[in-house]
């Protein structure tokens, strides 16, 4: 009795064994074929600068005193900061014939230097259909980067919200939690996002975990109501405490799962500006 109790425990424990292999080998798998697809639209779509400059946005909603006086900022049609930048300001060139081939759901291109974040981004008719579906539109865990479908993609809403994994393989959005870190802000202050007729930088101005019924992930009335919230994070969440926030009229919401236990989301707020 005991010796065909011993062999049933062995079985039981070689099943384990082979079908913890097999799901180690999977999603090994399937992080592969994900860095594989967007490795092949990057190398075809995306030229990546060898050098250039950022220009100094220090100015963009900046609180003052009566004696500093800063540039005039102007706005575009849809109210966002505009301004004017030398030819190499901007890191990506982004072919959108290329991006077509694969698939017309791309509307813009986000990239953050010496970071993974690198990738199309897409917008569909809910937020469900690229949570696990790549830029061509295949099954994958890792998704894709995704434009919130309640925006229509010019940053004219109150606050525009693109969604990204947390991938344990350090892909997709995992980058943004290293912004939890106030030195890594120090060194990278900027995104930058592409479409086929504009370009802008993203200022970041702060970040936070939130819970996903925050009021970040719903739609805000006003401008008045989208800057009451964000002084309502003021100060711990703030990376830099000269930040105007009732001078703020668009909003750029980055989310990706927070590494807090439960459903838990860290949520990077970006002022976006378009570069002429």
């Amino acid at each position: 009795m005991k010796r065909i109790l011993r062999i049933i425990i062995f079985i039981i424990a070689v099943c384990v064994l082979v079908f913890s292999l097999y799901m180690i080998i999977s999603i090994q798998l399937k992080y592969k074929q994900g860095k594989d697809t967007y490795n092949d639209i990057s190398s075809k779509a995306l030229t990546v600068a060898k050098s250039f400059s950022p220009p100094n946005l220090d100015h963009i909603c900046k609180v003052t005193d009566k004696d500093e006086i800063l540039p005039d900022i102007e706005y575009n049609e849809v109210g966002i900061p505009l301004i004017e930048a030398e030819a190499n300001a901007l890191p990506i060139e982004v072919d959108y014939n290329k991006t077509d081939e694969y698939n017309k759901d791309i509307i813009g291109w986000i990239y953050c230097p010496e970071t993974n974040i690198n990738y199309p981004v897409l917008h569909a008719a809910d937020n469900n259909y690229y949570l696990r579906r790549m830029a061509n539109k295949k099954y994958n865990i890792a998704g894709s980067i995704f434009m919130d479908y309640r925006n229509k993609g010019d940053f004219s809403d109150i606050n525009t919200i693109i969604y990204g994994h947390n991938m344990k393989n350090g892909t997709m959005f995992s980058d943004l939690m290293n912004y939890k870190n106030d030195n890594y802000f120090d060194s990278h202050p900027y995104i930058y996002y592409d479409t086929e007729d504009k370009s802008y930088i993203f200022k970041i101005i702060g970040g936070k975990v939130v819970d996903p019924s925050d009021k970040i992930f719903s739609t805000f009335s006003d401008e008045t109501e989208m800057q009451d919230y964000l002084a309502g994070c003021t100060p711990k969440y703030l990376f830099n405490q000269d930040t105007d926030i009732y001078s703020i009229n668009r909003l750029v919401t980055l989310s990706t799962c927070s590494n807090d236990a439960g459903t838990m989301r860290y949520v990077l707020f970006c002022i976006p500006i378009e570069v002429n």
